[in-house]
């Protein structure tokens, strides 16, 4: 239950109710809105255009800042974004990374600040923390956001189809982060070299079916690599629980 606009602030997370779900709430209440989110995925624009749909109905408009910090926001991000007519939607210079989103009901504001971007991992299901307070029982949060938005809407400059094209032909997917392994010899613990041993002795004697029954944290993973690597077949399939 969406509390009253004297409550006072409170933490919004992913526990009891997602982060999504607040954001729902005050778009279907709110007169207008802005916010600033670096981060963009798509698969959070099909319920925002639900609610933008309704929102048009009844004359709400709206403003996105984000931008292009690392390459996250996809091409395809913007061309969905401009097909939202109440929708107005501005790009920062820079490595723009703030998550910030304030809503004007008339007579008090709301503001939504801390670490979710508008992506459905952060809004439904990460480990986030937003603090939710409302103007009319602390105004100096939803003022100082109001100021630091308009100071941020005058910096940037509007997404057109144009700033698209341009975008598209330059766009290269965020580089996958290289995983270090460090290097070094893996010995087999005392549970490994037992169960190994009696592997071998297995398949010497034409068994074709081995079952291995340890505790958890003993080494299974290593003893099957270990196993394969005794082996030495052409190929191996390894299956393993999600």
């Amino acid at each position: 239950m969406e509390l009253s606009p004297l409550s006072p602030p409170r933490l919004v997370s992913n526990q009891q109710e997602n982060i999504w779900q607040t954001l729902r709430r005050q778009l279907l209440t709110c007169q207008s809105f802005t916010w600033a989110v670096a981060f963009i995925t798509t698969d959070m624009l099909p319920p925002f255009k639900l609610v933008m749909e309704d929102l048009q109905a009844s004359g709400i408009r709206g403003t996105i800042i984000t931008g292009t910090y690392l390459a996250f926001n996809q091409p395809r991000v913007f061309a969905e974004l401009l097909k939202i007519s109440n929708l107005t939607v501005r790009i920062a210079d820079g490595p723009f990374h703030a998550k910030g989103y304030l809503f004007d009901h008339g007579d008090w504001q709301t503001a939504v600040i801390g670490s979710a971007n508008f992506t459905r991992s952060a809004l439904l299901a990460n480990q986030e923390w937003c603090l939710k307070v409302d103007s009319q029982t602390d105004s100096t949060l939803p003022r100082q956001l109001a100021a630091a938005l308009a100071d941020l809407t005058g910096k940037s400059q509007p997404l057109t189809y144009t700033w698209l094209a341009d975008y598209e032909k330059s766009w290269e997917p965020p580089a996958k982060p290289v995983l270090h392994v460090k290097q070094e010899k893996i010995v087999p613990n005392q549970m490994q070299a037992a169960a190994l041993e009696n592997l071998q002795a297995l398949v010497k004697s034409g068994a074709r079916r081995a079952l291995v029954v340890s505790a958890t944290g003993t080494g299974k993973t290593y003893l099957a690599a270990l196993a394969v690597k005794d082996f030495a077949p052409r190929r191996f399939l390894y299956l393993v629980h999600r």
